[in-house]
């Protein structure tokens, strides 16, 4: 009888071959090694992630990870995972996702990427951008002088903008949509107030008080707002879809105010 195939990044199956390294830690040492020892390689952990960033790349490796929503215990799921991930991020940054990567292994258990050896997972592979270009870093390191970094999120308000006006309008009522973003709030809180971040939380506690303070007094306005086209459907990975507030005859400046203000 032929037996089913089993997972090859699976726990039960790497511990029936010699011990060695998780296989995050593996990942890292094979980057370093394709750098010829000349890079160091940077370890990021997220809750449903690990990602490695080389100097000109970040390489994301989906955990074998299973909640509510997701399961993504098996290769071929993690595989889909990425994909979709590539596929909606490159609506918004096409030229920074590059695409997904097979990670091989060799009958001597040495890493490689797109090479010889069998499939034990899937990287998402993007363009690492450097932290001078991140908006968070350019508003916190001169808050009070908006003529450095305006332009930036001017520019992004454009690109939201013309983002927004192209998604779907939400076919629920008010009734459903609120339900729909309750759950949503609580998924965001569930991920946030994880041991992971719990140097932030404090902040994470101020913002989400606030979030639930607005939502109150928007949801009255759902009905009205669904029906002029306000809600739109915003898919991004996962199993779920988001809903975004989007106001079509003042977009623009509307998104401006609230990218300064957050």
């Amino acid at each position: 009888m032929r037996q089913p195939r089993r997972d090859a990044a699976d726990p039960r199956h790497q511990m029936t071959a010699a011990k060695s390294p998780p296989l995050h830690l593996r990942i890292k040492r094979m980057l370093e090694t394709l750098s010829g020892g000349t890079e160091q390689i940077l370890m990021n952990e997220t809750r449903k992630s690990w990602v490695f960033l080389t100097s000109l790349h970040a390489y994301k490796l989906k955990k074998r990870f299973r909640d509510d929503l997701q399961d993504l215990t098996s290769l071929r799921a993690r595989l889909d995972n990425a994909l979709v991930e590539v596929d909606l991020n490159r609506r918004l940054a096409r030229s920074m996702y590059l695409g997904v990567v097979k990670l091989c292994e060799h009958e001597n258990k040495t890493l490689n990427l797109d090479g010889l050896g069998r499939t034990i997972d899937w990287l998402v592979k993007m363009k690492r951008i450097s932290a001078n270009h991140m908006l968070d870093e350019r508003i916190t390191a001169l808050p009070n002088d908006p003529e450095k970094w305006g332009p930036a999120v001017d520019r992004l308000a454009e690109i939201l903008t013309d983002f927004y006006q192209t998604a779907p309008r939400s076919n629920l009522r008010a009734e459903e949509l609120s339900i729909l973003q309750k759950n949503q709030q609580d998924q965001n809180e569930t991920v946030l107030f994880d041991p992971l971040f719990t140097a932030h939380q404090a902040r994470f506690s101020a913002v989400l008080t606030a979030y639930n303070t607005v939502f109150e007094w928007f949801l009255s306005q759902y009905d009205t707002r669904a029906a002029q086209g306000w809600i739109r459907d915003c898919p991004e990975p996962g199993p779920h879809r988001i809903r975004r507030l989007f106001r079509p005859d003042a977009g623009q400046q509307r998104l401006r105010t609230l990218v300064r203000a957050g």
